[in-house]
């Protein structure tokens, strides 16, 4: 990244609910998750993965009317230490990291709460490599259930068919809740499809990586593939929205989904999308914001500079 310039993209954000047996329970706002996930002290809304390579944190957070402000960092153990070099004078360094430390690297997240609690809320996300609305959204889903194993009353909401129990009060069951990132989509991939051809889709997985293919371990399996074909009829933004939605219903399966096309001068290309969030990758709007001064790579609190400009693309 340049140190006076960030790349900012657009989401809309809503909260998904899921309960056993009942589909489509009743879900909150957006407002009402993040509240939620307040109840949490901030330095325990942490997520750590690959046995601690990588921790995800929560480095700051700053509600001020319909916006919130957080600030997201990832430290990783996994990256090499860094090089710095001047090749003229043929000098170079390496920064050395302790034992115990990772790489840092934070992105803000800028939320515009709706005025209808139950539209989506407008999300601004920082890019930074590694740690984009997949992680984002896995950090949010990690916290709000600890949230619930600590208020779990919080969780509950009142039975789909209104009944009540013998002493005259509602029948109550318990509902999990579930972030969902929506990727604006951008003038791009409008120009590149709309008159264009969607060939088959692929479906991708890499859940049983490395799970043995015969008995005496000669072949392991690598990523496996299910083809889908398409029927060439109707508009594309009818079609996308049908493949979008069917490809998140398969998220439990397949984490990724490439679709193929051809555009209308008949050369080839795919479209990247991630089942879980339904993120359109390479196709999400996206703005640049340009800073007077140097930005860093790694903050411990808001940087003012870069959350007033966020803002102000809303």
């Amino acid at each position: 990244m340049k140190k006076d310039e960030r790349v900012i993209y657009f989401y809309d954000f809503l909260v998904k609910s899921s309960a056993r047996n009942f589909p489509s329970p009743a879900t909150i706002s957006a407002r009402n998750f993040f509240k939620l996930i307040e109840l949490i002290p901030i330095n325990k809304r942490t997520r750590s993965i690959l046995h601690g390579r990588e921790y995800y944190y929560v480095s700051d957070w700053k509600s001020s009317g319909e916006y919130l402000t957080v600030l997201i960092n990832k430290s990783d153990k996994g990256i090499s230490d860094p090089v710095f070099s001047n090749p003229e004078l043929r000098n170079r360094r390496t920064v050395a990291k302790g034992g115990d430390e990772g790489q840092d690297f934070s992105v803000h997240v800028v939320i515009k709460f709706p005025k209808n609690d139950l539209d989506p809320a407008l999300v601004l996300v920082e890019k930074c490599a590694g740690l984009g609305v997949y992680q984002i959204s896995k950090l949010f889903d990690g916290l709000i259930r600890e949230v619930k194993k600590i208020y779990p009353d919080k969780f509950k909401v009142k039975h789909p068919d209104g009944s009540v129990l013998k002493n005259g009060k509602p029948n109550m069951i318990s509902v999990s809740y579930h972030s969902n990132f929506e990727g604006h989509v951008s003038k791009q991939i409008v120009q590149d499809l709309e008159a264009g051809v969607i060939q088959n889709i692929e479906l991708v997985t890499e859940r049983n990586k490395n799970n043995r293919f015969d008995t005496q371990g000669y072949l392991t399996e690598s990523t496996s593939v299910l083809n889908v074909s398409v029927k060439d009829d109707g508009t594309w933004s009818q079609k996308f929205k049908v493949i979008t939605q069917s490809i998140k219903r398969r998220s439990n399966d397949y984490e990724k989904a490439r679709v193929r096309y051809k555009d209308k001068s008949g050369a080839s290309g795919y479209i990247d999308i991630e089942t879980d969030s339904g993120v359109v990758e390479g196709y999400t709007k996206k703005e640049r914001i340009a800073s007077q001064t140097e930005l860093k790579s790694s903050y411990d609190t808001i940087c003012d500079d870069i959350a007033v400009r966020m803002k102000r693309l809303m």
